[in-house]
C-alpha cells in the first residue's frame, strides 16, 4: 500500500485498536483477498454463476443480469457452432 492516505488510515486503525500496523494492514488486505478469491475461484462463466459480494460499509460487487445474459448467449453460440 503505497498511498499516503492509506498508510495514515492503517496507522490510525492500528492505534485505535492497539495492534501493530502490520496486523492492521493484514486485516485490511484480507477483505480484498476474499473478494479476489470469489471473483476468480467461485465465479463460473461456464455455468453463468457470479455471486454477489457485499462488503458492509464499503461496497457491493455483482454482475448485472444483462451481462449474465450475454454470457448465456455466448455459451449457446459456442455450443451451436460446435455441432
Amino acid at each position: 500500500m503505497r498511498n499516503l492516505k492509506t498508510n495514515e488510515l492503517i496507522r490510525s486503525i492500528a492505534k485505535d485498536h492497539g495492534v501493530s500496523t502490520e496486523q492492521a494492514k493484514t486485516v485490511l488486505m484480507s477483505v480484498f483477498e476474499y473478494l479476489k478469491y470469489n471473483i476468480t475461484e467461485v465465479s463460473d462463466r461456464e455455468e453463468v454463476y457470479f455471486p454477489a459480494i457485499r462488503l458492509p460499509n464499503f461496497a457491493m460487487f455483482f454482475v448485472r443480469e444483462s451481462t449474465k445474459e450475454k454470457f448465456k448467449l455466448m455459451k449457446e453460440k459456442e455450443e451451436n457452432e460446435s455441432i
